[in-house]
């Protein structure tokens, strides 16, 4: 985004780990949220965990922006899906697929990617319709391993169901 920032040494601490890391699919720092919008803490980061394999399809702790992701994966078969883009879903749909393709997830906490939080940020604004059509469109591309790992109850128990009981209320 044009008003986010990378620390200055942020791609090449990304460069660095996936040298080391050859069975790495992609690396992702740590956003460091700021904006001074009112809404919330100013200085959250996020992730504040570790990727776990099991726990892929249940919760997304890879962020959006500032991930590298090795070219090879794109001739492997790894692909932009467009029907994501209505529910800013496509960067969630390609990390399944990097690990779909056998390459993992690398964390670089000490790279910080500096994230604008403001009251019309996408996050501040994304509504439970969005959240549904992406878990929808996960849940269709993604059903055989999400059977294999989590199981289709736990995720639609996950994604779904604290919608509809909320929208209900």
């Amino acid at each position: 985004d044009c008003d986010d920032v990378l620390t200055a040494d942020y791609l090449a601490l990304l460069v660095t780990a996936l040298k080391k890391n050859p069975d790495a699919g992609m690396a992702y720092g740590t956003l460091r949220f700021f904006g001074g919008d009112g809404l919330g803490p100013e200085e959250r980061v996020w992730p504040t965990k570790e990727y776990s394999p099991d726990d892929r399809f249940l919760e997304n702790v890879v962020p959006g922006p500032g991930v590298l992701i090795r070219a090879d994966l794109f001739q492997r078969g790894l692909r932009w899906r467009g029907t994501f883009t209505q529910t800013s879903g496509e960067d969630y749909d390609l990390w399944l697929q990097v690990v779909e393709l056998g390459g993992h997830p690398l964390w670089v906490q000490e790279a910080t990617y500096m994230y604008r939080q403001h009251a019309a940020s996408f996050m501040k604004t994304t509504n439970w319709q969005q959240v549904f059509l992406l878990h929808c469109g996960i849940l269709r591309h993604h059903r055989i391993r999400i059977q294999q790992t989590c199981g289709v109850s736990s995720y639609i128990e996950r994604h779904f169901l604290s919608h509809l009981v909320r929208e209900i209320r």
